[in-house]
């Protein structure tokens, strides 16, 4: 499997450093080549026209927000600002993105595990603290690899025998007892070269196994192995198997 990579860049929250978004748009000007263009990423029209600096960025440029993401725009670096973790997912893996800043929220923790996954440089202040990362059991990491090998992760983990590897995969951890934190796994699907939309949706189906919910897809109780948690026990355990 072979996953983009490109330059990325995190500031502080700008509520907390008054220049993060003069710093997002120097390092996104640095990255920009001649034959690109430039896109300024926001929740909607209201958040960027509260800061003058980003709109006059945005209208020498180009600019888009959800309502507005099939906008013409060849492709270039980006300065995303306050995107949630879906959105944050979806600008990651967009092809036409050679460079992505992001200016977080207030903390770090929807930000946290994509900035630690491609190693994201950190402009101007020190960004508030994201909250500590739960450690995976080395038994659901060796599920995870598995999952890893199985998954075409061109699909994003939405194509059905992706979901149904996924859903054997934590049902069975799930089932023997191990916790999957989602905020864990998905930090550690990132960090293991997962696409950030393939990633988000393993952290959803953590999301419902934590919250009682029985995930379920056709096929799921016969693709692994009868004694597969053993199997995953005895690699944990650096037995063989």
């Amino acid at each position: 499997m072979t996953t983009r990579r490109y330059p990325t860049a995190l500031t502080a929250p700008s509520q907390q450093d008054p220049h993060a978004i003069r710093l997002g748009i120097g390092w996104v000007q640095q990255q920009l080549q001649p034959d690109q263009q430039a896109l300024v990423w926001t929740p909607d029209k209201p958040s960027l026209m509260e800061h003058p600096p980003l709109a006059a960025f945005a209208r020498a440029n180009a600019s888009m927000t959800p309502r507005t993401r099939t906008a013409r725009w060849s492709g270039g670096p980006v300065l995303a600002g306050w995107p949630t973790t879906d959105e944050l997912a979806e600008l990651a893996d967009d092809r036409r993105v050679s460079a992505l800043c992001v200016i977080p929220h207030g903390t770090l923790d929807e930000v946290a595990a994509w900035a630690a996954a491609t190693a994201a440089v950190q402009l101007g202040a020190e960004a508030a603290q994201a909250s500590p990362q739960a450690a995976l059991d080395p038994v659901v990491v060796q599920g995870l690899e598995t999952l890893t090998v199985m998954v075409n992760h061109a699909n994003q983990l939405a194509g059905s025998s992706d979901r149904r590897d996924a859903v054997a995969v934590l049902t069975t951890l799930h089932r023997g007892g191990y916790a999957l934190t989602p905020a864990a796994v998905y930090a550690w699907a990132l960090a293991h070269g997962w696409p950030a939309r393939g990633a988000q949706r393993l952290r959803e189906m953590c999301n419902r196994l934590s919250g009682g919910h029985t995930l379920r897809a056709a096929g799921a109780d016969r693709c692994l192995r009868p004694d597969i948690l053993q199997h995953w026990q005895q690699g944990a355990a650096g037995g063989g198997g």
